[in-house]
C-alpha cells in the first residue's frame, strides 16, 4: 500500500495562497469612520495609518522598490490623510459637479477652467459660479486672484467643502477649540486658509451655537427666588441684640509707638433693629475674638442667638466655647454663661438672607 507523503517533504508542491483585496465604496469607508469617531483628529489618524498600510502593500507586491514610511506618523502623513478625507467628502457631496468640472494639471492652465456663464448654465455647477472651481489631483479647489502672492498653495486655492456634512462640522469644532473658542468671524477666517465652506458663515455659526463650553461661559446668572428670612429677623418684641449678627472688617493700620500694627474691627449688629456695637480685635485668632466678645457681652447684653459666616476664627470660637464651657464656670462669667445659653449659627455660603449683608451694615452706620 502506498504511503502518503509528509507535508514537509521537499518533493511535495507547496500551495501558494494569494490574498486579493476587494475594493469597497469610498463613501462606505468614510461612513464607517464617522460611525466610530467623533473628532476630526481621530479620523485623520485612522486614515493616515490606512494610507501607510496601502503604501506598504504596494511596496510588498509591486516592482516599486522605494520603501514605505516607517515609525510614527509625520506631518506629511497627516496632510495626505486630510487630502484623502476631503476627496471622499467632495465625491459624496459634489459627485455630479466634479464629473463635469475640467481636470487640470496646474493652476496656470486657465483655458480649461469654465467661465462664470458656463457655471451658471449647468444646474450642478450653479452653486460654484463665483468660485471658479477646478479639479486638481482629484480634489476640487477654488481659483482666485492671488496667483502672484507669496501665500502657500492651500491658501491661494482652498479646498471646497459642503455646508452640512459631519466632516465639515468636525473641522469647524477643531478650529474653534484650537483658537480658544473664538467667535464666528475669526474661526471662519482661520479655516479659509485651507478650506472654503459653502455658506461658511452660517455653517460656523450653527456649529458654534451648539458648543457646550461657549454656552456655559455665556450663560447669565440664574435668577432664583430668595428664601424666607430667618425667624430671628422677623420676630418682634425681643430686646435689642437678642439675635446678633457678627462680622469682622479690616485690617486697620494703627500707630503703636514707633511701629505700625494691624487691628481688626468686630461688628455686632442686631438682627431685628439698627443697633450696632463695635469692638477692636488684636488679631484674627480665636482668642482675640473671644476677648472682644466678652467685652461686648459685658457692656451690652448676652445674646440668645449668634449668626456669623463660616470664617475659621468663628469656627474656632464655637469650638473653644463648647470645649471650654466648664473652664468658664470657674471664672467670673460663670453665672452668665450657666444661666443664658448662646446658640451659634453659621450661615450657608452665598446666602445673604441668612445673616446681615454688607449693604445692611453700611445702612446701619449711615443711620
Amino acid at each position: 500500500m502506498r504511503q502518503p507523503l509528509a507535508t514537509n517533504d521537499p518533493e511535495v508542491k507547496k500551495k501558494t495562497t494569494i490574498c486579493a483585496a476587494v475594493e469597497s465604496s469610498p463613501v462606505n469607508y468614510l461612513h464607517g469612520l464617522l460611525s466610530r469617531c467623533s473628532a476630526y483628529k481621530a479620523i485623520q489618524r485612522c486614515t493616515a495609518w490606512l494610507l501607510r498600510f496601502k503604501q506598504y502593500w504596494r511596496w510588498n507586491y509591486s516592482s516599486n522598490k522605494m520603501p514605505p514610511r516607517k515609525g510614527l506618523l509625520t506631518a506629511d502623513d497627516l496632510q495626505d490623510a486630510t487630502l484623502a478625507i476631503v476627496q471622499l467628502v467632495q465625491w459624496e457631496a459634489f459627485a455630479e459637479a466634479m464629473s463635469e468640472l475640467p481636470s487640470v494639471t496646474n493652476c496656470t492652465d486657465i483655458d480649461k477652467m469654465l467661465s462664470e456663464e458656463k457655471l451658471r448654465s449647468v444646474p450642478n455647477l450653479q452653486q460654484f459660479n463665483h468660485l471658479s472651481p477646478f479639479v486638481l489631483n482629484g480634489i476640487m479647489r477654488m481659483d482666485g486672484r492671488l496667483q502672484n502672492s507669496n501665500l502657500p498653495f492651500k491658501s491661494k486655492h482652498p479646498m471646497i467643502l459642503p455646508t452640512k456634512h459631519p466632516v465639515t462640522d468636525m473641522l469647524i469644532r477643531l478650529y474653534h477649540e484650537r483658537e480658544g473658542h473664538s467667535g464666528t468671524s475669526y474661526v471662519l477666517n482661520c479655516m479659509r486658509k485651507s478650506f472654503w465652506i459653502l455658506r461658511g458663515r452660517a455653517a460656523v455659526r450653527r456649529v458654534l451655537h451648539a458648543c457646550f463650553k461657549c454656552r456655559l461661559w455665556s450663560t447669565g446668572v440664574g435668577a432664583q427666588r430668595i428664601a424666607n428670612l430667618p425667624e430671628a429677623r422677623v420676630t418682634a418684641g425681643r430686646p435689642p441684640l437678642t439675635a446678633t449678627g457678627v462680622d469682622l472688617m479690616g485690617p486697620l493700620n494703627v500707630k503703636q509707638g514707633r511701629n505700625t500694627v494691624k487691628r481688626y474691627v468686630v461688628v455686632f449688629t442686631c438682627m431685628a433693629s439698627r443697633t450696632v456695637h463695635l469692638e477692636i480685635a488684636q488679631s484674627l485668632q480665636a482668642s482675640a475674638f473671644i476677648q472682644a466678645f466678652r467685652r461686648f457681652t459685658c457692656r451690652r447684653t448676652t445674646p440668645k442667638f449668634m449668626f456669623s459666616d463660616n470664617g475659621t476664627n468663628f469656627k474656632g470660637v464655637e469650638r473653644e466655647l463648647n470645649d471650654g464651657i466648664k473652664a468658664w464656670n470657674s471664672q467670673q462669667f460663670q453665672n452668665v454663661v450657666a444661666r443664658d445659653d448662646i446658640k451659634w449659627t453659621f450661615n450657608f455660603p452665598a446666602s445673604s438672607h441668612s445673616g446681615v449683608s454688607g449693604k445692611e451694615l453700611s445702612e446701619a452706620f449711615a443711620s
